[in-house]
């Protein structure tokens, strides 16, 4: 008995392990094919008001539900569907329609509820004494350390100007979203406790709170080279402009 229940857990993780194998295969293959596809097909051959929005949305969600009935979290199968939107015919562009009209969506209402539900689980009381403000501490240091000079190394084999690396290097610090994001799952598997969830959660909000004072000192220390100036000049422009599409 007590062979098959340490068994029966390695059992479940190959399955899921073999499903989601299977799940990336058909996803970068028919799934790629068919979301280029549809992409193209609605803003071409539709009247349909905002309809890359509507399938992109559609299909965020189809690729959820399959990761989810799979016993793997939804969030895993919306990111591959991203990876692949990021990629489609007309969409993959900074400054598309379809990319603004997601990043304001995502911002005013997926963003907001996911935080929510993110804070609904933080249970400050469970911290303890002073030995956990001095892991927080620590974690968060050793996490600015490392972003930061990984950010910084890859700007500078980049050739970018080492103000401007340092930029890089605190705008990859700031991501703490996915920090809660990874912190969430591990909760949910049963890999993490309440306190630890906590804790990382209290770093990824010192990291969104002392990023952007950070950026603000080093962009006045920065100065853009002249493609980097005319990129801006030309992005205030087109924001400007009557008809930007």
């Amino acid at each position: 008995a007590s062979t098959f229940h340490t068994a029966f857990p390695l059992l479940a993780g190959a399955k899921a392990a073999l499903f989601m194998a299977l799940f990336f295969v058909f996803m970068f293959t028919l799934g790629r094919r068919f979301t280029f596809w549809a992409m193209r097909r609605v803003a071409d051959f539709t009247q349909v008001v905002d309809g890359q929005l509507s399938l992109a949305l559609v299909l965020t969600f189809v690729a959820a539900g399959i990761t989810q009935l799979l016993g793997v979290h939804p969030l895993l199968g919306a990111f591959v569907f991203g990876v692949l939107l990021g990629r489609a015919p007309r969409t993959h562009q900074a400054n598309s329609s379809l990319m603004k009209s997601l990043q304001t969506l995502t911002n005013s209402l997926f963003a907001p509820v996911f935080f929510v539900l993110a804070g609904m689980r933080v249970n400050l009381f469970q911290l303890g004494g002073f030995g956990v403000v001095g892991i927080i501490l620590a974690l968060f240091v050793a996490a600015t350390v490392v972003k930061l000079a990984f950010g910084f190394l890859g700007a500078r084999l980049g050739r970018l100007p080492p103000w401007e690396a340092a930029i890089v290097g605190v705008g990859v610090n700031l991501k703490g979203g996915t920090d809660v994001i990874i912190a969430i799952i591990g909760v949910e598997l049963g890999l993490l406790s309440s306190q630890a969830y906590t804790i990382y959660t209290v770093v990824a909000l010192l990291t969104v709170v002392a990023s952007p004072a950070a950026l603000a000192y080093l962009e006045r220390r920065a100065t853009p080279a002249a493609e980097e100036q005319e990129r801006m000049e030309r992005e205030e422009a087109t924001s400007r402009a009557y008809a930007p599409q």
